[in-house]
């Protein structure tokens, strides 16, 4: 982890679309390298029920790190079942949508500036997604679709009815609205980043990207 940015060898550039994406750290974490005073800075490893891995890099993220990579190998590591990913609850996918859910909720107050806030995707994700950030005290104003079945129904989750309107609807209201695109399907966050810009919206400051 480090601060500041190398062109040449930066991975990852916009923090709000790390692993808020569901996307695996672009560096296996053995390898990664951080100076004492970045690990004081970040406030060192902490324990919430779930990796302390993935919460140092998001806290490193959050205020700005980076991650570099050397092109050289500097060391070697073994997998073996007795692993901690391979056993420790802490590490499993409800822990990790845990972990993602609490740091998008802390960048979503900071970035939404009292706007409303639609999840992109009315499906599993979606709702899964909607309920995660409830727990961490992020209610979301509903759901906006392309799907026409959906469109105009309500979604009761964690005791609270939201609703689903449609791409026009949620276009129309873009300058009070911020967008959370929350679709599982392979190439969605593509297409929906690709149609969300071209619309004019820009992304971290009117979307991100969170599945």
């Amino acid at each position: 982890v480090v601060r500041g940015t190398r062109k040449s060898t930066q991975v990852k550039a916009l923090f709000p679309n790390y692993l808020f994406a569901r996307l695996d750290l672009p560096a296996e974490w053995k390898t990664i390298t951080f100076t004492r005073g970045v690990a004081r800075v970040l406030g060192g490893w902490q324990e919430h029920g779930w990796p302390e891995d993935w919460d140092l890099v998001l806290r490193a993220f959050e205020v700005g790190g980076r991650i570099a990579r050397v092109p050289r190998v500097l060391h070697h590591w073994r997998q073996h079942p007795r692993q901690a990913t391979r056993n420790d609850a802490r590490y499993g996918a409800d822990r990790l949508l845990c972990a993602r859910a609490h740091y998008l909720a802390r960048f979503l107050r900071g970035a939404t500036e009292s706007r409303a806030i639609w999840l992109l995707g009315a499906g599993p994700v979606g709702k899964t997604l909607a309920e995660a950030l409830f727990r961490e005290g992020v209610t979301v104003a509903g759901f906006a679709e392309v799907d026409r079945r959906k469109i105009g129904n309500r979604v009761r989750l964690a005791g609270q009815w939201w609703p689903v309107i449609s791409m026009a609807e949620l276009q129309a209201a873009r300058k009070t609205s911020y967008a959370v695109a929350a679709v599982g399907r392979s190439g969605a966050r593509v297409r929906i980043r690709e149609a969300l810009t071209t619309a004019g919206w820009v992304e971290a400051r009117d979307f991100i990207a969170a599945a």
